[in-house]
């Protein structure tokens, strides 16, 4: 069983755009990446060619998937039921890992067994310049700088909604992390 799968929903994404969070997971040190699974989840957008990641393939196992136009909590959804590991990470197809040691804390206090692990995530706004805002580890609205156990997610039932279009990624963290006896704050920030 791998430790992590690492699910990127998208939709009308490139091969060059999807190969930004791809390289940040592909250049991530102190760990071992063969314990890691990627599942690109295609939401109805234009199918991609696979072959186009195969430089990547030495180190990364790239999994692709396509169906039909439901969301992104949907194809988040689909991700988890179609991995087989440990724990489960987001991340949106515009998105990257901070910096090249984003996933080794994750991987430290995954062997405590913890049923979610946070961390904080860099959020771009928009305007002119765009500005960046720091959300720091004990967010709850965003699915993504944390890994849940999924073992955990199967004992309390929680599963992205099909009929929930809009504020899915908040109604399933919310309800994880105030469900969960047994959470890692980790001090770094990951994601951007």
């Amino acid at each position: 069983m791998k430790k992590v799968s690492i699910i990127i929903p998208f939709k009308g994404q490139t091969e060059s755009e999807l190969m930004l969070p791809l390289a940040s997971i592909y250049n991530q040190i102190g760990i071992d990446l063969s314990q890691l699974d990627v599942h690109l989840v295609n939401d109805g957008g234009e199918p991609i060619n696979l072959k186009k990641f195969d430089v990547l393939a030495d180190k990364l196992e790239i999994n692709y998937h396509e169906i039909s136009s439901s969301g992104p909590g949907v194809a988040r959804q689909y991700g988890i039921d179609h991995s087989k590991s440990e724990y489960i990470m987001f991340i949106d197809a515009d998105d990257v890992l901070y910096y090249v040691g984003a996933l080794w804390p994750f991987y430290n206090a995954a062997n405590q067994g913890h049923q979610m692990i946070l961390a904080g995530y860099w959020e771009q706004v928009a305007g002119n310049p765009y500005t960046y805002i720091v959300h720091n580890n004990k967010d709850v609205k965003a699915v993504y700088g944390k890994w849940y156990k999924r073992t955990y997610l199967e004992m309390i039932n929680l599963r992205f909604l099909v009929d929930l279009p809009i504020y899915e990624d908040t109604y399933f963290v919310g309800l994880a992390c105030i469900l969960s006896t047994d959470k890692c704050y980790l001090e770094e920030v990951v994601y951007m």
